[in-house]
């Protein structure tokens, strides 16, 4: 019974609303727009693991090839060629795979602070989707799209429209697209007046 009457108290509205936040102040108190050393580092965590775990798979295959040209008692002059072979062959296998899952883990982690409303955290995660090399591991244009919001959280129209520009270029049929257009034209608007 006293269940009852509490989710009752819950529903009645407050009196002239003089408990209910200004939303306009909590949300300026959400934001943030410094970075935190903590995040920085969980990004660079990611990429220091991926290029460990690719020293280490070089390394095993040299280790290897070396023990498979004294087994089969072949000449020194052979290891040269098999351990780049076996190099070859595991960058080609390994790597792209290991790049994808890093990327994922970055996404995750810039869209996890861009929706926490810490635009400068997810602007270092993704900016990372943005240099030369690495456009195409945001094949939906996702990343792209949570750069832009934190652009525009960290008052950084430029860049914002920028990256807009490139998912109009790049990423034309990508259901992030007119996401992205919607936030710019929604920060360009002038703020409504207060009377």
């Amino acid at each position: 019974m006293a269940r009852s009457s509490n989710a009752v108290r819950r529903r009645q509205p407050t009196k002239n609303g003089a408990n209910r936040p200004n939303p306009q102040t909590a949300r300026a108190k959400a934001v943030s727009t410094t970075l935190d050393p903590a995040a920085q580092k969980q990004v660079n965590r990611l990429f220091y693991a991926h290029l460990r775990r690719v020293a280490t798979l070089l390394l095993g295959l040299m280790v290897t090839a070396i023990i498979l040209v004294d087994i089969t008692h072949s000449s020194r002059s052979a290891t040269v060629p098999m351990m780049f072979f076996s190099a070859l062959v595991a960058i080609i296998l390994y790597f792209p795979i290991s790049v994808n899952k890093l990327f994922g883990a970055i996404k995750a982690i810039g869209r996890e602070h861009a929706q926490k409303r810490r635009y400068a955290d997810a602007v270092y995660a993704l900016e990372n989707f943005h240099r030369i090399g690495n456009m195409s591991l945001d094949p939906d244009g996702e990343a792209h799209y949570y750069l832009t919001e934190s652009y525009l959280g960290l008052d950084k129209k430029v860049q914002a429209e920028e990256i807009m520009q490139w998912l109009l270029r790049h990423r034309k049929k990508s259901e992030w697209t007119p996401k992205a257009e919607a936030l710019i034209a929604r920060a360009s608007r002038p703020p409504a007046s207060v009377e």
